[in-house]
């Protein structure tokens, strides 16, 4: 079974499975926007960290210490929304008899492990990837949930952010062949 021509989803064929990796999707205007707007935060972060420094009031400083906090948490947040864009990937495999779904940015992962005989019902489960879509906006930020489900133990789990229906289709086709 072939996916269309992707540089999103490669496809690899181990000697016990399959290992189908996805990687995160990339729009080159947010990400653009987030790095510009991430230099000028961080020029603001440094003036208002001198100023508190450079001899300002109490009243000042304690200003100064809850915006620095704010600013901090955005700093993070936004750092790991480029990051997840230009690095992130999710890998669903197959070997050894288990199902693995692995989320990675810069290679920290977290992984969860699923006994085959415990995965029922593996369907694709919208959101799925349409241009302009809000749906779409939020894959791009890692915050909405993957367009392939299944239920273990009657918890539904999900993987596969941004991809299309007939994507997440294939990917579940494909998986199935080494799944009981």
């Amino acid at each position: 079974m072939d996916l269309e021509p992707n540089n999103r989803i490669k496809i690899d064929y181990l000697p016990d499975g399959i290992r189908i990796n996805i990687q995160a999707p990339r729009n080159l205007g947010v990400l653009t926007f987030m790095i510009f707007w991430l230099v000028i935060w961080t020029g603001g972060g440094f003036m208002a960290l001198r100023m508190m420094v450079g001899g300002a009031s109490k009243l000042q400083q304690i200003v100064g210490l809850v915006w620095l906090i704010s600013w901090l948490v955005a700093e993070v947040f936004v750092l790991f929304q480029i990051l997840w864009q230009i690095t992130g990937k999710e890998i669903a495999s197959v070997r050894d008899g288990k199902f693995y779904i692995e989320k990675s940015i810069l290679k920290v992962f977290a992984q969860q492990m699923f006994e085959f005989n415990q995965i029922r019902n593996m369907r694709p489960l919208g959101p799925f990837a349409a241009p302009f879509a809000r749906q779409a906006t939020f894959g791009h930020w890692g915050f909405i949930a993957g367009a392939i489900a299944f239920d273990v133990i009657g918890i539904t789990y999900r993987f596969g952010i941004g991809l299309k229906k007939d994507e997440a289709t294939k990917i579940i086709e494909l998986l199935k062949e080494f799944l009981p």
